[in-house]
Parts: structure tokens; C-alpha cells; sequence
């Protein structure tokens, strides 16, 4: 292996070090106990999917998201009525609905798609369903 001459006018090779810190507080150096604030997309979730069917009005769930991840909500079958989701901050004792932009976040059709990240600790996801006619199927999963 060849080594890269240092030319002048440099003479010297300044020492660099990437650091983290509050602006007016001390820097930290990068190390395994202060790790930089990014992370890994590509690897598998560990929450495990939810999914089944029913075909009486209800509340399916808890699903346990993971942190950051997206959620894709499968609806499927032959049904009619409405799907809404709810999150708990409490192991499911109450739920309120989930919302965007204001608008509580309701189906009445079938879909496939990421519905939701959710960014808080220790938070479950529940479907309620009210259905007036047919199957639902569903399927949380990240």
C-alpha cells in the first residue's frame, strides 16, 4: 500500500473529529454510548402483524408498532360500513382517534397501503370497525 505524500503548502494533517452537542453546550465525541442520531431502514420490523377477520362491528387490536416504521393497513373482503384508527397511550384502557390535518383517519373501502409512523413509545393501534354488512379482513404490519 502506497502513502498519500503531504504537499505543500500543508506540511501538517489537521486533526478532525466529528462531534455532537447543544449549540452553547459542550461537543461529545462519536462513540458507541453517544452514537450519531440516524438510523438503520432496512431491516426487518419486530413488531409482528395483526390480522384476521370479522364480520361483526368491533375493535381489533392491540397492534404494537415499532418506532418510526411505516404502518401498512390491509383492508380486504366483501364489506360495507367503516373502518377508523384509534391509538392508545395507555395498554388499550382508552383510545382516541387518530387524525390528519384534523380529520380523524376512516376507510370504507378496501386498500393497501402505509396509513401511519408512529413516533411515541409504548403506543398500541387499533382498528374499530363499524360494519353494516359482509367480511372485513385486515392486516396491520410494518
Amino acid at each position: 500500500m502506497s502513502k498519500t505524500p503531504i504537499d505543500v503548502p500543508g506540511g501538517f494533517v489537521p486533526a478532525v473529529a466529528i462531534t455532537l452537542g447543544e449549540i452553547d453546550g459542550e461537543p461529545q465525541p462519536i462513540t458507541a454510548a453517544t452514537p450519531m442520531p440516524v438510523q438503520t431502514v432496512h431491516r426487518a420490523s419486530g413488531s409482528l402483524p395483526l390480522s384476521g377477520e370479522t364480520a361483526t362491528s368491533g375493535t381489533v387490536g392491540p397492534f404494537n408498532p415499532e418506532i418510526g416504521r411505516e404502518i401498512v393497513l390491509t383492508l380486504g373482503g366483501d364489506w360495507q360500513g367503516e373502518v377508523r384508527l384509534h391509538r392508545s397511550v395507555d395498554g388499550g384502557a382508552t383510545t382516541a382517534p387518530a387524525t390528519l390535518g384534523g380529520e380523524e383517519l376512516c376507510w370504507w373501502r378496501s386498500l393497501n397501503e402505509v396509513v401511519w409512523v408512529e413516533t411515541e413509545a409504548n403506543v398500541s393501534l387499533y382498528l374499530v370497525a363499524t360494519l353494516s354488512a359482509g367480511t372485513l379482513t385486515y392486516r396491520f404490519a410494518q
